[in-house]
């Protein structure tokens, strides 16, 4: 099996020793052992650093490392904090601790500001409601109406009947949103698990049924919603989730929200069934 990790501060980067057994043609067994993610010759190209001193997501990031543990902005602490769970998610050969990696990374990430201090959980259909806001191609809340989706799901179901209502245009689906959480009896009309889902299984039976195209798109779901937070946080430094969530509200207000008769109205958030 080959192991390989990506760029890392000096001190992040683990160094593991890989046991094996050597069986010989005559039977013999003998122990070995080597090094893996050990320093290895390579360079930076001018090219390349002269391209991460131009994107500012890099330069957001720089400072926040740069600085004192304690004094790094709340944003930094989670993004640095997603970062080394993707990492480790990378790193770890075992499907089911990948998983959950992937998944604690964006809830790590997107949770929840009022929620800090442990006497709360941020639902799993509210984090996926911020991560379409930042990559959906539709720009909801954004440069258009909003959608029910990035302006709030509360619960299943309303989830359920804002499927039901726009499935009669044909614009139920959300992928943006639904592949990173749904309802749990959802699940057997798609034909991937949701990030959420498939945490969920790994979670509660220590087990995934996760295949390996899955857990190669699960990785990227996870990285994509990481990253475009990252760009978001970097435009304006101090930003939190807090924001993201103003900022969804005020672009509904602007835009207006779409309906299930394609119609756009005045928004406002809606009613928690719970």
């Amino acid at each position: 099996m080959s192991n390989v990790h990506r760029v890392g501060l000096v001190g992040e980067v683990d160094r593991a020793i890989r046991d094996y057994l050597v069986l010989t043609d005559e039977g013999r067994v003998a122990p070995g052992w080597r090094l893996v993610e050990s320093p290895v010759s390579f360079r930076f190209t001018s090219q390349t650093l002269d391209t991460w001193d131009r994107d500012g997501r890099v330069d957001w990031l720089s400072a926040e490392l740069a600085g004192v543990l304690d004094e790094r902005s709340l944003s930094g602490q989670r993004v640095i904090t997603a970062i080394n769970l993707l990492d480790r998610a990378f790193l770890t050969r075992d499907p089911t601790v990948r998983v959950i990696l992937y998944a604690v990374a964006v809830e790590v990430l997107l949770s929840d500001i009022a929620n800090e201090d442990g006497s709360g959980k941020t639902p799993a259909l509210r984090i996926a409601g911020r991560v379409a806001f930042l990559t959906c191609i539709a720009d909801c809340a954004s440069t258009k109406a909003a959608c029910p989706y990035v302006l709030g799901i509360n619960g299943e179901r309303h989830l359920w009947a804002v499927a039901q209502q726009f499935s009669k245009i044909g614009q139920w689906r959300c992928s943006a949103f639904l592949d990173i959480a749904r309802a749990s009896d959802m699940e057997a009309s798609f034909m991937r698990p949701s990030l959420f889902g498939a945490r969920n299984q790994a979670v509660h039976e220590g087990r995934t049924s996760v295949s390996d195209a899955d857990m190669r798109w699960i990785r990227s779901s996870s990285e994509s919603a990481v990253r475009a937070f990252l760009a978001w946080v970097a435009e304006t430094p101090g930003r939190t989730v807090s924001d993201l969530d103003m900022e969804m509200l005020e672009g509904a207000k602007r835009w207006g929200t779409t309906t299930p008769s394609g119609a756009i109205v005045d928004s406002s958030p809606p009613q928690d069934d719970r």
